[in-house]
Parts: C-alpha cells; structure tokens; sequence
C-alpha cells in the first residue's frame, strides 16, 4: 500500500525515548478488531510510535489494555488522541458511543476531522508524512504497523455496482495489520488537521481523470 515506506528510514530496531514533556497521542480504530497505537509527537512534527496494542474482543477489552499500559509505561503524561469517526455511532441497549466509552473510562478522545471515511484521503495523509524527513519512526513494539507496512497490509481488487454498472476499485484487505493502519490514518489527519485538504485534493485528483462518455449524457452528467 505505501510504497514511500523504508524501513531503514522509517523504523529503528532500538526502542525510543519517552519524551516526559510531551502527551501521549492515542490513534484508535474501533470494531470488534480494536486497534491503538501509542504515540507521541514532537514540536518538528515527528509521529514517533512507542507501542500498539490489538484486541479481537472489542473495545471493552481495549480499555483495561489501555488503562494497564499507560499506568505502567507512560505513568504522569497527559494523553489525548483521535479515533474512527464512525465511532459516534450509537451501539447497543444503550445506546452509547465508543468516545463515550472511552470518555467514561478517562480518556479524551476525539473523532478524526474527515469528511469521508473513504480510503484514498487517509492513505494521502500518511503518504504526507512518509515524504517528509524524519515525519514517522516505529518502536519495535508496533510490531503489527511494521508488518503492514512491510506487505502484510495490501489491496484487493473489488466489484461495486452502481446505476447497473460494473466497476472495480482496490481497496485494503481485511487483516489483523490493516486495524492499526485505520488507526494510524485516523491519527494522522487528527493530528495534522487534513480532513478538508485531503477531500479536496481527492476531489480534484478525480476529476482530472475523468473523460466524457455517450453514457454519461443518458444519465445526466
């Protein structure tokens, strides 16, 4: 998925320093396969990822995890982050969000600014940081982001009709890296403030690319 990655630039085999003056920056990507990467980011704008941690039994195991975690190895620092936006969604009997939840167990997370939650505008924001000198660098412990971006995380070409039409378009498949990559995406945008941007260079990106059809006067375009 992310050809600007280089391990050699973009990894270090020696764990980072903990920065005491900096927050905590959670990125988080909810469902019943929950991700969190801990991170921190520096005034230059480094995303430095210390660690991650992965549950396939929702956000109700995440946040004893998370509570554990940043009890034992992050103890005194603030902590803030982003999450799913689609995580404002009301679930259950009662009809609770996962930043309520979240909120409930102390931690101020907040939907990522998107307009979309479609793909190519978050894949953008990580390609942004990619391209700039020192932008990322994973802890041995993100383990599981490393592995995405090392081809554990990929595309698969899919069929979507629309109007009665057959059209195919990539989009990621649906392993245990690409939750911690959704989380890295959400983080990102958060933390850089893309969402509007990024939508319009998609837009525009689109357009640029498209060319008229017979079919597209009987439809109305």
């Amino acid at each position: 998925v992310y050809s600007l990655y280089d391990d050699s630039r973009h990894y270090t085999p020696t764990p980072l320093i903990i920065y005491q003056s900096l927050p905590i920056t959670l990125m988080m990507d909810f469902g019943l396969c929950c991700a969190c990467l801990i991170t921190q980011v520096t005034p230059k704008g480094q995303i430095r990822v210390l660690g991650e941690l992965y549950t396939e039994e929702g956000l109700e195991d995440m946040i004893p995890m998370l509570q554990a975690k940043l009890s034992n190895d992050y103890a005194g620092l603030a902590v803030t982050g982003w999450g799913d936006p689609a995580g404002s969604a009301r679930e259950g009997i009662a009809q609770r969000t996962n930043f309520m939840e979240l909120r409930k167990a102390g931690f101020d997370i907040k939907p990522a600014p998107i307009p979309t939650n479609a793909f190519p505008p978050r894949k953008m924001a990580v390609d942004k940081v990619l391209k700039e000198h020192n932008g990322l660098l994973l802890d041995p412990e993100a383990k599981m982001l490393r592995a995405g971006f090392l081809g554990e995380y990929k595309l698969a070409r899919q069929a979507f009709i629309d109007r009665g039409r057959v059209s195919y378009k990539e989009v990621p498949v649906k392993n245990a890296p690409s939750h911690p990559h959704d989380a890295l995406q959400y983080g990102v945008v958060g933390i850089r403030k893309l969402g509007d941007a990024l939508e319009d260079e998609r837009l525009a990106a689109l357009l640029s690319t498209q060319t008229y059809t017979p079919a597209d006067r009987e439809v109305g375009y």
